[in-house]
């Protein structure tokens, strides 16, 4: 019991201690009127400053962190759903004719294939919001 207390508390105390930060978040205007102000005083440039026309948001960009996980997500379980099909396809040619295990390899081939067309649609609708921000 105190192990699903936990499972549920876990959530609702990272959100707790996620909430100074969302609080006291800038946006982007305060950003860039720090960034012009420090660039018109002669100022040394924060290291947060980026350049808008040369340089694409290093989160959600066309080489950001939010793509190269969806990539490297989509990736591993790409990779597991295919050695489950190469796994259930060997205990299909193995079942001897036992209709128990045809019906458990046939499901399990066909929960990987569908496992993968929901990775390749999933990560292309990812890919799609985000270089659309």
């Amino acid at each position: 019991m105190n192990a699903i207390k936990l499972f549920l508390l876990a959530p609702v105390a990272l959100l707790l201690l996620m909430f100074p930060v969302v609080a006291h978040a800038s946006t982007q205007s305060d950003l860039d009127a720090a960034c012009a102000k420090a660039t018109a005083t002669g100022g040394t440039r924060p290291t947060y400053c980026i350049d808008s026309a040369n340089a694409s948001d290093p989160l959600t960009g066309k080489d950001g962190v939010l793509i190269k996980v969806t990539n490297i997500v989509a990736f591993i379980t790409g990779v597991v759903a295919v050695f489950i099909i190469i796994i259930a396809g060997g205990r299909f040619v193995l079942s001897r004719g036992d209709s128990a295990k045809v019906v458990t390899a046939r499901q399990a081939i066909i929960y990987a294939i569908v496992g993968l067309i929901v990775i390749l649609v999933a990560r292309t609708v990812i890919i799609f919001v985000l270089t659309k921000i």
